[in-house]
């Protein structure tokens, strides 16, 4: 049996530069995370 675990994040604050959200679901897809 995988047991998963649920996290609910928020991020806040000055986003400088664009791309932060492609760079941000790259890194999440590289470290496993799914959802």
């Amino acid at each position: 049996m995988e047991s998963e675990l649920r996290l609910d994040l928020v991020i806040a604050g000055r986003v400088q530069g664009v791309g932060y959200r492609y760079s941000a679901k790259m890194k999440a897809e590289s470290l496993g995370i799914r959802g």
